[in-house]
This record gives structure tokens, C-alpha cells and sequence, in this order.
């Protein structure tokens, strides 16, 4: 059943990242310039305080500054699509099915 829900994440995470480069290939088209919303953009447009919630939570209360400093702030700086794409493939892998072993006959 969590693979399950892995799956439909993963798909659900996948569409997103295809949405968002849709939505950054027509912005180029309207204005020329290839500018691409980074993952930071988006979440600081949808829900600024929980960026900061974010980082206080993983700076202070973990004391993980140079996680947030090297690694969360890099992820942040790339294209959403890419990093939401990147969580899908995640997701993805994380609910497949486990190979069933072969059987083999005796000929």
C-alpha cells in the first residue's frame, strides 16, 4: 500500500515539474529570454513563511547550518522543474514493484 502511495506521489510530482516547464516555455516564447523560475522562486510565491520556518527549523533546531547553507540553498537556486522532476524520478523509484523471482522448470 506505500509503494502505492509512493507512485501516485512520484506521477503527481512529475506532472507538476512537466506544468512548470510548460509555464517557463511560454513565458520564453512571450518574451524571448530563457528565464527559468528556480525551486526558491516558487516556493517563496506559494508560502514565504514556511521558507523561513524552513530554515530556522533545519538551522537551529537540528544545527544543520551547513546543510542549509551548502545543499538546501543550492537545490533552491536550481529550475523547479528540474527539482521537482528529480523528486518525482525519487518517488517513483521508491514505490516500484519488487521483481518476482523466476521460476525455473525442469526440462
Amino acid at each position: 500500500m506505500i509503494r502505492f502511495f509512493f507512485r501516485i506521489i512520484g506521477y503527481l510530482l512529475l506532472v507538476v515539474a512537466f506544468v512548470a516547464l510548460v509555464l517557463d516555455g511560454v513565458a520564453y516564447l512571450a518574451s524571448g529570454e530563457l528565464l527559468l523560475k528556480s525551486a526558491g522562486q516558487i516556493w517563496t510565491e506559494l508560502a514565504p513563511a514556511t521558507l523561513n520556518q524552513a530554515q530556522f527549523a533545519i538551522q537551529e533546531h537540528l544545527g544543520l547550518v551547513w546543510f542549509w547553507d551548502n545543499i538546501v540553498v543550492w537545490t533552491l537556486l536550481q529550475p523547479a522543474f528540474a527539482v521537482i522532476g528529480v523528486l518525482g524520478i525519487l518517488f517513483c523509484l521508491l514505490g516500484r514493484r519488487k521483481k518476482r523471482p523466476e521460476i525455473e522448470f525442469a526440462t
